[in-house]
């Protein structure tokens, strides 16, 4: 292995362990831009190897999933208050342009997402909480930017709602904010009953 180098500045042959240039006195650094190179790159391998053990695949992923999809089922097939004859999924379907559905879990409830559009693009989410018998009840109601208060205040939303529906697809179907009609519970459909 040569003892000798170039100098960067004025290309003439100087040893490597000179710290300034004999011919035009520039300082002779080692490169410390290739070790903080290698050190970067050893510590991504350490980095990646340490994920990759810990990213073992599981079948967590694939329950989590299917359990919050079934949480949106029990929801999406149920039936709010009285409304036993038409599903929460077609009622909304057939009321908003765009209706998009999640599920999580806040506060260690099992919790279902509805945000509709209508025609206009205002926006409506409506959040469920799911109980271990798969009943469950409006916990969460916002249109544009108004929350619904109380659960009365939720239940006329979603009476009107009801009432809209019945008026335009199924006269069967109307909504009255004034009777016992609890709006807010929900009863899943037989296949989700437990």
């Amino acid at each position: 292995m040569s003892k000798m180098k170039l100098c960067k500045i004025c290309s003439k042959e100087i040893a490597k362990s000179a710290k300034i240039c004999p011919y035009c006195g520039a300082k002779n650094k080692k490169s410390k831009l290739k070790i903080i190179m290698i050190i970067a790159v050893i510590f991504i391998i350490f980095i990646s190897a340490i994920n990759s053990f810990s990213s073992k695949p599981s079948n967590n992923n694939n329950s989590d999933n299917a359990k919050s999809n079934s949480f949106i089922n029990v929801v999406k097939t149920g039936y709010l208050g009285n409304y036993k004859s038409v599903s929460i999924e077609t009622v909304f379907d057939k009321m908003f342009s765009k209706c998009k559905w999640d599920s999580f879990e806040s506060k260690g409830k099992n919790i279902v997402e509805l945000d509709v559009k209508d025609s206009t693009d205002t926006p409506l989410t409506i959040q469920f909480s799911v109980e271990k018998s798969n009943k469950f009840s409006v916990v969460f109601i916002k249109s544009k930017n108004r929350i619904a208060k109380d659960a009365y205040e939720a239940k006329t939303i979603l009476d009107t709602i009801y009432d809209e529906y019945g008026k335009k697809f199924n006269s069967s179907i109307v909504g009255d904010p004034n009777t016992s009609n609890d709006t807010v519970s929900g009863t899943p459909n037989d296949k989700y009953k437990k």
